[in-house]
């Protein structure tokens, strides 16, 4: 992924991917989609200064953190999770 730099939106869902990592350097994105996986924490999204869109329902995310950098975040999805 890393060589993907000039990627806008990413979708991931369905994977059951544990672990949000590989894509701190595209910082490009504007969308990324986590919907439907294993996610325990949200820690990695820091260098996507650029979402705008960021989906992570379905997982099994227990707090909301790491957000403080995405200044262009305007929808987040979180729905089912253990909030």
């Amino acid at each position: 992924l890393s060589l993907l730099i000039s990627l806008t939106m990413l979708d991931l869902s369905f994977n059951e991917i544990k672990e949000i990592e590989h894509v701190q350097p595209l910082t490009n994105l504007t969308e990324l989609y986590f919907a439907n996986n294993k996610i325990t924490s949200m820690q990695g999204l820091h260098t996507l200064t650029n979402l705008t869109t960021l989906e992570l329902g379905s997982n099994r995310l227990r707090e909301i953190g790491d957000l403080d950098t995405l200044s262009s975040l305007r929808h987040l999805w979180l729905g089912r999770n253990k909030l």
